[in-house]
C-alpha cells in the first residue's frame, strides 16, 4: 500500500492523532493532502482538534478553502510557532479574506517575531485583493497596508482618481519631492504618518513635511518634540527650525534639557534659525550642558542671534575641552563683526593656550587685519606661527616683552623661545631682566632662550642662575647655555660653578657624562 493510495488515510489519520512529534504531523499531514480527495476531508476533520495546526496548515497549502476559518482563528493562539504555521498556511491558501487580517498583525505588535513569515504572506495575499480594496487600504490607517496597497497598485500599472488619492499613493511609497508638489493635497496623508508606530515612519513623515513647508504642521511636530524616539524629536526640532514658526520658540526651548544631546544641539540651533531673542539666556545655559554636542549646538545658534550678551560666554567657551565646541564658539564670535574681534584680540592675551589659539582661528577666518606691530604678533603668536613672529625681527620685541609682563604663570615658554632666536641686544635685554623678575618655572627655558641669543652679556647671569639651580634638567640646561655663547671663558666658567668648594650642584664627571651624550652642542676642554 503507497501512501498516495486511498487506504493509507486511516493509518495516516490515526499517527496524526497518536503522535504529537513536529517530524511526524508534518509528514502524515503533506502524505495525506497526496492521497487526494479522501486525504483532504481527514485533514478538515483533524484540523478541529486543538492539535489541528499542521492539519489546517496541510490543507490550506493544498489551497482547500475549508482551512480559512481554522487558520485565522490560529492567528491569535500564544503559541508562536502556531501563529506562524497559520500566517505561512493563509499565504499558501491565496484567500484574500485573509490579507487584512494578516496586515494588522505587524501593526498592532502581536506579530512580532513573524516578520519574514507576514513578508511572505502579504507578498502574495496582496496579488489576490481586488483595486477597489487597494485603495481603500491606501486611504486607511494601516502603515504596513498602506505601503503593501501602493505598491501592487504601482505593479497594476493604477492611475490615481484625485489629486488627493495620489498625495495617499505617493506617501506610501515614499517619494517625498513628488508629494511635496501637490502642495496642500500632502498634509493629511503626512501627518498620519506622525502617528505610525515604527519610528522610522514618523521620521520620515518629519521630512515630507519640511519638504512641505506648511506651516499647518507646527502644531504636530511640536507633539512630536515629545516622541518616545530621541531620533524622531531630533528630526521634529529641525523641521521646526527650518519652518521658522515663533509658536515653536517655547517648546524648542524645554528641549533644552532633553536627556539626549543631538536633541539639544538640534533644539538650539533650531532656536537660532527661528532668530527669537528669548532664546537667548537658555542658550548661554546651555553652553555648559554635559554634552559636547549640546555645548556646540547651543554656541553656534547664538552665532545666528547675535546677541551681544553671548559674546563673553561665548569667549570663555573658547577654552572647552573639546574641539567642537571651541570652533564653534570661534566661529559665533565672528559673526558678531567688530564687537567679536574686540572681544577675539582681548582673548589672544588670555593665559590659555586654547583660548588664544581658537580666538586666532576666528580672527584668521573674518580675515582681520591688525593695526599694529603688536596686534600683528598677538594673532600670529595666538595662532602658533612662532617662526613668523621671529622673521618680524625687533619689530616683534616690545609686543613680546608685554606678553612675558602680562604672564602670570610662568607659562609663556614661546615668546622667551622667540626671543632669544631673534638674536637681537634689545631681545636679550628683555630676557636678562627675566632672570631676576621672570618665575621660577621658565628658568629652564630662558637660559636656552639666552643661549640662542649668542649675546656675552649673557654669560655672568647665567653663572648666578647655575649658582642657585637645583634641579638636574636646569643645570644640564644652564650649562648647555653656556657653551652655546661660545664666548671665551665660558666653559671654564661652567666648570668652575659646578666644582664650588661650598657645595658642588654637579661634579666634573657628571658634566663629563652629559658632553658624552651629546647634551652639549660644542666639546669642551675640561683640562684647561
Amino acid at each position: 500500500m503507497g501512501l498516495r493510495d486511498a487506504k493509507a488515510v486511516g493509518p495516516l489519520k490515526a499517527l496524526v492523532e497518536n503522535d504529537q512529534a513536529r517530524e511526524v504531523q508534518l509528514a502524515a499531514t503533506s502524505a495525506l493532502v497526496d492521497c487526494g480527495a479522501k486525504g483532504l476531508d481527514a485533514l478538515a476533520a483533524l484540523m478541529k482538534r486543538p492539535d489541528g495546526v499542521y492539519s489546517a496548515a496541510a490543507l490550506g497549502k493544498a489551497g482547500d478553502k475549508r482551512a480559512f476559518k481554522p487558520l485565522m482563528a490560529l492567528l491569535k493562539h500564544k503559541d508562536y510557532t502556531t501563529r506562524r504555521v497559520a500566517v505561512e498556511a493563509l499565504g499558501q491558501l491565496k484567500d484574500p479574506r485573509a490579507f487584512e487580517t494578516v496586515m494588522t498583525l505587524s501593526d498592532s505588535g502581536s506579530g512580532s517575531g513573524l516578520g519574514s513569515a507576514i513578508r511572505n504572506a502579504m507578498y502574495v495575499l496582496v496579488k489576490e485583493v481586488p483595486i477597489s480594496q487597494l485603495e481603500k487600504t491606501l486611504g486607511g490607517k494601516s502603515p504596513s497596508g498602506r505601503e503593501w496597497a501602493a505598491m501592487e497598485l504601482r505593479r497594476r500599472k493604477w492611475v490615481p482618481a484625485s489629486n488627493a488619492q495620489k498625495a495617499q499613493f505617493l506617501a506610501a511609497l515614499g517619494k517625498l519631492d513628488e508629494l511635496a508638489a501637490l502642495g496642500s493635497e500632502a498634509l493629511a496623508p503626512l501627518l498620519l504618518g506622525l502617528k505610525e508606530q515604527h519610528w522610522r515612519r514618523r521620521r520620515y513623515a518629519i521630512e515630507g513635511l519640511v519638504k512641505l513647508g506648511d506651516k499647518r504642521a507646527v502644531g504636530p511636530l511640536v507633539q512630536a518634540l515629545k516622541d518616545p524616539s530621541h531620533y524622531v524629536r531630533e528630526h521634529a526640532a529641525r523641521a521646526l527650525g527650518k519652518l521658522k514658526d515663533p509658536r515653536a520658540v517655547k517648546p524648542l526651548i524645554q528641549r533644552l534639557t532633553d536627556r539626549d544631546s543631538d536633541v539639544v544641539a538640534a533644539a538650539a540651533e533650531a532656536l537660532g534659525a527661528i532668530g527669537d531673542k528669548q532664546a537667548v539666556e537658555p542658550l548661554i545655559g546651555t553652553l555648559r550642558h554635559d554634552d559636547r554636542d549640546g555645548r556646540e549646538g547651543a554656541a553656534t545658534a547664538l552665532g545666528v542671534l547675535r546677541d551681544k550678551r553671548a559674546i563673553g560666554p561665548l569667549v570663555r567657551m573658547l577654552d572647552d575641552d573639546s574641539n567642537g565646541p571651541r570652533l564653534a564658539a570661534a566661529d559665533a564670535l565672528t559673526a558678531f563683526g567688530s564687537e567679536g574681534a574686540k572681544a577675539l584680540l582681548a582673548a589672544l592675551r588670555d593665559p590659555s593656550s586654547r583660548i588664544r589659539k581658537s580666538a586666532a582661528h576666528a580672527l584668521e577666518q573674518m580675515k582681520w587685519q591688525p593695526k599694529s606691530f603688536a596686534e600683528k604678533v598677538q594673532l600670529l603668536a595666538g595662532a602658533g606661527k612662532w617662526k613668523e613672529v621671529v622673521a618680524m625681527g625687533p619689530a616683534a620685541i616690545d609686543p613680546l616683552r608685554k606678553m612675558l609682563d602680562e604672564d602670570s604663570g610662568g607659562l609663556a615658554i614661546e615668546p622667551l623661545q622667540a626671543l632669544g632666536e631673534i638674536r637681537h641686544p634689545r631681545a636679550v635685554d628683555v630676557l636678562l631682566a627675566q632672570v631676576t623678575n621672570g618665575p621660577r618655572i621658565a628658568r629652564r627655558f630662558l637660559a636656552a632662550a639666552l643661549g640662542k641669543s649668542g649675546d656675552a652679556r649673557a654669560a655672568g647671569p647665567l653663572g648666578k642662575m647655575l649658582t642657585t639651580a637645583t634641579d638636574t634638567y636646569e643645570q644640564r640646561d644652564i650649562c648647555r647655555a653656556l657653551v652655546q655663547l661660545r664666548q671665551p671663558g665660558c666653559a671654564q666658567l661652567a666648570q668652575a660653578l659646578v666644582a664650588d668648594d661650598e657645595g658642588p650642584l654637579l661634579t666634573i664627571a657628571d658634566l663629563g657624562s652629559f658632553m658624552r651624550s651629546g647634551c652639549f652642542l660644542l666639546q669642551v676642554d675640561y683640562a684647561q
